[in-house]
């Protein structure tokens, strides 16, 4: 049976149920009660032994609320890594800033340490970390060269929620941690965002700032309900099989532009110099909900995604014939892998993809943006991961079988 590349963390009857409630029970759209916000972030810190947490609407408002309280001045440099969404590369242009790439190395698709020291030497005021796929770099090299050079650390852990550094889970390293509960993400709360950090008295002014945020727009919401469910049914086994890989078909044969319009980015990089105005709205109650509900299901998703890719980096290795995961024999000591993707590489992506749809497995490159190509600026490593690592699927109750056909294919590419 054909597989998709991913797929969504509810359940659908969760979905069907929150489709339901939006309709009937308009209530949920509220803004979320100060009850509700403190239940939620007492249980996100005692999860992950956080010391505060301040919810946001998006990952993108959480970090216009960082860079805005802590009063740089105009002009300021902000390091960023390059592969991660368009909208944070719009806070930083919208708030007066300068962008500066950190380009990432190809093991953990993190940054590249040479190129961050060479880059720290510029004296920026801050450097947003994107980690990438649940895969855990040297983290405690990244955060010595960021408090020597006195440069402000903000962890997107976005990718990587329950990933573990030496046992102590990322987004405890740096100044901020920035999460984003978006669509396919391991806890997914029709978004919604939160921000950790150490500084209690930063932390109430984050809090004041929310406070100022809009009401959350019921219209959003509810279509943001409407998505995820449409995508959790499209991506089940059985719908997927028998309507939505032979439509997919259909389209690539005959509008190859609109099969990749289909399966492509839907966060685009658009440069403004004001910001919309729904990233400014406060997080409703249904999304401060869902977020705690995922959030009990965590550790069980990610054991079982581990123990799945486990099992494909075996299957990869006897048949490619070399290690598929970095720090394999360390990865449960020191680097605690959560594998929210799994990638690997590819000498020709279009050559590849195209004979891995021939056998019914849909798969593609990451959907986040290579900002600094969009820019015209070159990232040797990001632009080498955006053009030759395509993700393996790991589905949940795959045969091994699948996975011996993917590397197959993969193996007569790469000739």
């Amino acid at each position: 049976m054909p597989i998709s590349r991913g797929y969504i963390r509810h359940t659908l009857t969760e979905d069907l149920l929150n489709f339901g409630r939006s309709i009937f029970k308009p209530s949920i759209f509220l803004r979320a009660s100060d009850a509700q916000k403190t239940k939620l972030s007492s249980k996100i810190c005692n999860k992950f032994d956080y010391e505060n947490i301040v919810l946001f609407p998006y990952a993108r408002s959480a970090f216009h609320a960082i860079l805005k309280e802590i009063n740089l001045p105009k002009n300021s440099t902000i390091l960023l890594t390059p592969i991660t969404i368009g909208p944070m590369l719009e806070v930083i242009i919208a708030l007066g800033h300068k962008p500066l790439f950190v380009d990432i190395e190809l093991k953990t698709f993190c940054v590249n340490l040479d190129d961050l020291k060479k880059k720290l030497e510029t004296k920026p005021s801050c450097f947003l970390m994107t980690y990438l796929f649940g895969y855990v770099p040297e983290i405690k090299s990244i955060t010595k060269l960021c408090k020597d050079a006195k440069v402000t650390l903000i962890e997107d852990i976005s990718h990587n929620i329950g990933s573990l550094y030496c046992g102590r889970p990322l987004g405890s390293f740096g100044d901020f941690a920035i999460y984003s509960a978006s669509m396919l993400k391991y806890v997914d709360g029709y978004n919604g965002a939160f921000v950790a950090t150490k500084d209690k008295s930063f932390a109430k002014r984050l809090d004041l700032e929310v406070s100022k945020y809009r009401d959350p727009d019921p219209i959003r919401i509810a279509k943001i309900i409407r998505t995820t469910l449409l995508w959790n049914f499209c991506l089940r086994r059985i719908p997927f099989s028998f309507f939505v890989y032979p439509l997919l078909w259909l389209i690539k044969r005959f509008n190859r532009e609109k099969f990749e319009q289909i399966l492509g980015a839907r966060i685009k990089f658009k440069s403004v110099d004001k910001l919309p105005r729904y990233y400014f709205e406060d997080i409703s109650s249904i999304q401060c909900e869902t977020i705690s509900e995922q959030l009990d299901k965590l550790d069980n998703l990610i054991n079982s995604r581990i123990q799945n890719s486990l099992t494909v980096a075996k299957v990869g290795k006897h048949v490619l014939g070399h290690e598929l995961i970095p720090n394999y024999s360390e990865c449960s000591k020191i680097y605690h892998h959560t594998f929210w993707q799994f990638v690997v590489y590819v000498k020709d992506t279009y050559r590849t993809r195209d004979a891995l749809f021939r056998i019914g497995i849909e798969t593609g490159t990451t959907n986040l943006m290579n900002l600094a190509s969009e820019v015209g600026i070159e990232m040797p490593m990001a632009t080498i991961l955006k053009n030759h690592y395509i993700f393996v699927p790991v589905q949940k109750n795959s045969q091994k079988s699948i996975y011996a056909k993917f590397f197959s294919i993969l193996k007569k590419t790469l000739n």
